[in-house]
């Protein structure tokens, strides 16, 4: 396959690194906005596991397992980026690879920034 490390499971391309950040953030905020829309609105906001709100708890476990995907994504581009032997005059592929990985890593920051701030206030 054109462009890919032989290390790269086959439908890892660049257009799957470059996509996965966004796609991931959008919908990670997408379904935590829905979430607290509804669980702070009519289903039990008072409802608490462990001292927690479960909109909280819910916020912080889909804010752990989008930062577990990006994190995957945005080493796996970063590796296929690094893997270009000629680093003075990179290829179309090795450069969307390094997109892929600078995306991965705004959109894993954005997701903390979403994310965290369950574990310490309110979310309703």
């Amino acid at each position: 396959m054109k462009g890919a490390t032989t290390d790269q499971p086959r439908w890892l391309t660049w257009h799957v690194l470059v996509l996965a950040g966004p796609v991931i953030w959008y919908l990670y905020f997408w379904v935590v906005y829905l979430l607290a829309e509804a669980g702070c609105s009519r289903a039990f906001p008072e409802t608490q596991w462990f001292g927690v709100s479960w909109v909280a708890l819910a916020t912080l476990l889909l804010t752990v397992i989008a930062c577990s995907l990006l994190a995957y994504f945005t080493f796996t581009a970063y590796s296929a980026a690094r893997s270009n032997p000629d680093l003075i005059e990179p290829t179309r592929e090795a450069s969307l690879y390094a997109l892929g990985a600078l995306l991965g890593a705004f959109f894993l920051v954005a997701t903390l920034f979403v994310g965290v701030p369950a574990a310490v206030l309110d979310v309703c």
